[in-house]
């Protein structure tokens, strides 16, 4: 199990980690967190629907069939399909909610990946980030705030009724036909009837922007059957070849982060 503790210049001053080789680490994650800024990625590759939530609704990526089985990871580690959410391309660190519609940054101290011999500082001696933590820091950074704006574009949509319970079928890897619960989809019919006000209110929340890449991500479903079939013809594990740390942290994932965030 995870155990996910707030980084911090305290607790975490004399902690060392090293990066992921294999998504292994998500292999039972079936429903994974989208933010909006990843939606021209996402869209055609990964499916995408909503989750409720106890303040509204979660945008998401669907990975798997049932509870507990990412098809998207293959048996030697590695990613099946052209992108990978960054709520897995960040680990052993990860956006924690913090109250006020806020993320700070935490870290899965039950990771296998943290501890306080081998890879590399977290924290340099006089308690800044060290130069190897620093791009992960960005990147989280940038992730926090298209979260906070995926929430608010969600709220806009649940005040305009446009989310709908959705059943989705898909196909397993006997051939049945199975239904995925749980899921909510963009009503199109009422995004269709919104007023001039409603959509305008809609536009400058990115309510839109959010509705139209979910319809559109609908079609990736049926990736899920196809993953399903692959999985069953799959042959016995094999060793993974390992990431290259660009392919996990990409370059146009810049910005500052306010250290201030990590203090206990």
């Amino acid at each position: 199990m995870p155990q996910l503790h707030p980084l911090s210049t305290t607790r975490h001053a004399t902690i060392r980690w090293q990066r992921f080789t294999s998504y292994a680490f998500a292999g039972n994650q079936a429903v994974v967190p989208l933010a909006m800024a990843e939606l021209p990625r996402a869209v055609g590759t990964l499916p995408i629907a909503f989750t409720a939530t106890a303040t509204g609704c979660q945008l998401v990526s669907v990975l798997g069939q049932e509870p507990g089985r990412n098809l998207f990871i293959a048996a030697d580690g590695s990613w099946r399909g052209h992108y990978v959410p960054a709520q897995l391309r960040g680990h052993p660190f990860y956006l924690a909610p913090s109250g006020n519609g806020r993320y700070r940054v935490a870290i899965d101290e039950a990771s296998g990946l943290v501890g306080e011999t081998g890879g590399e500082a977290l924290f340099d001696a006089e308690g800044n980030p060290s130069d190897a933590l620093q791009p992960v820091l960005r990147f989280l950074k940038q992730l926090a705030q298209s979260r906070i704006a995926t929430d608010q574009a969600c709220q806009a949509l649940g005040r305009y009724g446009l989310l709908e319970p959705w059943s989705v079928a898909v196909t397993d890897e006997q051939g049945a036909t199975r239904y995925l619960k749980g899921l909510y989809r963009i009503r199109e019919a009422g995004l269709n009837e919104l007023g001039g006000e409603a959509l305008a209110e809609l536009r400058d929340a990115a309510g839109l922007w959010l509705a139209y890449g979910q319809l559109l991500g609908q079609s990736a479903f049926r990736r899920l059957s196809e993953l399903a079939r692959q999985a069953a013809r799959e042959p016995g594990n094999q060793p993974s070849a390992g990431l290259e740390f660009s392919q996990v942290f990409g370059s146009d994932d810049g910005l500052d982060f306010d250290w201030s965030q990590l203090d206990e």
